[in-house]
């Protein structure tokens, strides 16, 4: 009687136990709502539950609607649940600075869902969240200008910055620096109102004249805009295809003297690397090291030199593979860099081989003679002891 009173209690339990999973949120670090964010903020959504069953092509989505059918929505990977196991998985979800708020902040929601590969929702939840703005919060929103341009020829860069903080920003300037031309101008924006407060006058187009230097190299350069002021600072990065001279076709070489060493477990093997100037001026040689973390350590002597036109040297790499290294095929990378910015990227091998073990039968061996050698030493004096007092006897 008992032994069914329990199974009729089993069932009315999972009847009334939910038939997805234990679910819970942490947004931002809490587990309750509204919470605080701020647009143009990443927050991190951590999602743990607990199948009762198995589901499969399992993704989880948060999704934060902010009117007029806009949304931002992050989703997870896809993968299977199993019944009995723990999940944990953290979207990370960037709060747009389209997101229309008002000087005290607005409500929104934001909804998590579980669905399987169907796209039934298995369990959800909804926060809601107060999206503020930063007091001080500048956005460099367009950046026009030609894609391309002629060395030596000036251009002009037209910025369109925008205050979408709550605070009016004072004394704004626009910058433009392509820095591996060593180019840089700065205009004067002026003040930026709030949106809230005066609209129109929260926005500013900037021209910002430049002019790329005729002996720049052909090539693509990074052109980077910023707006700031002594609170706050902003950038924005472009490209910029410049036709300018050409490059020269190889300025330096290096050539390793072997590509391929055996190594053992807790020893070191030098690899040498020639490295040649073939340029019109002296240059400066380095070798930086990657791929041998986990198995190997390694220096360098001389760690740079420095070379004329048409002169030659070398640059050596020690490399220690570790005492418990696994043994097999390893593969590292040499890159050897030119003060000019040449630089070559050499792949390297190194056959790592087991410690060698100390041989049992011979260390056996060893103790064994030893051993012997001992007791007929003592078997010697042994002997010698009696013949020695006899003849001491018979003297006297």
């Amino acid at each position: 009687m008992k032994k069914n009173l329990f199974a009729l209690f089993a069932v009315l339990l999972l009847a009334i136990l939910p038939s997805a999973l234990a679910m819970s949120v942490d947004v931002k670090g809490s587990y309750s709502s509204p919470i605080s964010v701020r647009i143009g903020e990443t927050i991190p959504i951590k999602v743990e539950f607990y199948p009762w069953a198995n589901y499969s092509d399992v993704t989880i989505r948060a999704e934060l609607s902010y009117g007029h059918g806009k949304d931002v929505r992050v989703v997870s990977d896809v993968f299977d649940a199993i019944a009995g196991t723990t999940y944990s998985e953290t979207l990370n979800m960037n709060i747009p600075s389209s997101v229309e708020v008002s000087p005290p902040g607005e409500l929104y929601t934001l909804s998590i869902e579980i669905k399987d590969g169907r796209g039934v929702t298995i369990e959800s939840q909804t926060f809601d969240l107060t999206v503020q703005k930063e007091n001080d919060l500048i956005e460099v929103q367009r950046v026009i200008a030609q894609s391309t341009v002629e060395a030596g020829k000036p251009m002009l860069v037209n910025v369109v910055v925008k205050n979408i903080g709550s605070d009016k920003q004072d004394d704004v300037y626009v910058s433009v620096e392509i820095a591996a031309l060593g180019v840089f101008n700065e205009e004067y924006a002026g003040d930026l109102e709030s949106v809230d407060d005066d609209e129109g006058k929260d926005t500013a187009v900037i021209s910002v004249p430049i002019k790329i230097p005729s002996t720049a190299l052909s090539g693509t350069y990074v052109m980077t805009v910023t707006a700031s002021n002594g609170n706050v600072e902003v950038s924005k990065k472009v490209g910029l295809s410049v036709s300018g001279m050409a490059k020269e076709s190889e300025t330096s070489d290096a050539i390793p003297t072997v590509t391929a060493q055996t190594v053992a477990q807790g020893e070191t093997a030098l690899y040498e690397i020639s490295v040649v100037n073939l340029g019109t001026s002296a240059k400066t040689y380095s070798v930086e090291i990657t791929g041998t973390d986990g198995w190997a350590s390694y220096s360098m002597n001389p760690l740079t030199v420095s070379l004329q036109k048409d002169a030659r040297s070398q640059l050596n790499v020690y490399l220690t593979a570790q005492d418990k290294a696994s043994a097999g095929t390893h593969t590292f990378t040499a890159t050897v860099k030119a003060s000019d910015g040449w630089e070559k990227q050499i792949v390297l091998t190194a056959n790592i081989e087991a410690a060698r073990a100390v041989d049992p039968v011979l260390i056996s061996v060893i103790v064994l003679a030893i051993i012997l050698v001992v007791l007929i030493v003592i078997f010697v004096k042994s002997r010698a002891k009696p013949e020695a007092l006899e003849e001491e006897e018979t003297y006297y």
